[in-house]
């Protein structure tokens, strides 16, 4: 009785460092420029592989450039509600309200127009992607506020 007990403890235990470690997809979520761009730039690198040697420098400078100007430009957030509900916020300010089902490890957000998107929650870290698009060579990458 004793053991069980304590494996029942445990699990417990288990479970509340889960949510204080912030597991769970409730909350606010911004988009995270430094793991995008970090992102972005090891697509480039696997990419320079099909790049001939003596052009590889030359690219590779440009595209980070193009990277960071891109990456500026990445506002928004995603704020999951414990009721089930999204809203979506782009660096304007504008705000498109959905709904949002499953946990940190398969999630499925619908915006308001009836677009959806496939999520998990890795290293802290939120990632989504299209729906119809899940094989898609980048996602979305999100930090909790």
């Amino acid at each position: 009785m004793r053991c069980v007990l304590l494996k029942f403890l445990a699990v417990l235990a288990v479970v509340a460092v889960a949510k204080i470690a912030g597991a769970e997809p409730v909350g606010l979520w911004t988009i995270d420029r430094e793991a995008m761009r970090a992102q972005f730039e090891a697509l480039l690198e696997k990419d320079l592989a099909q790049v001939p040697v003596e052009a590889r420098d030359a690219v590779r400078q440009q595209a980070r450039q193009d990277i960071a100007a891109m990456v500026e430009k990445l506002t928004g957030s995603a704020e999951l509600a414990d009721d089930g509900t999204v809203i979506f916020r782009d660096g304007q300010g504008l705000e498109e309200k959905g709904s949002w089902e499953g946990s940190d490890e398969a999630l499925t957000l619908t915006s308001g127009d009836g677009r959806r998107w496939v999520g998990r929650i890795e290293n802290g870290k939120l990632y989504i992607r299209p729906a119809e698009e899940a094989d898609a060579p980048f996602a979305m990458i999100f930090s909790r506020e």
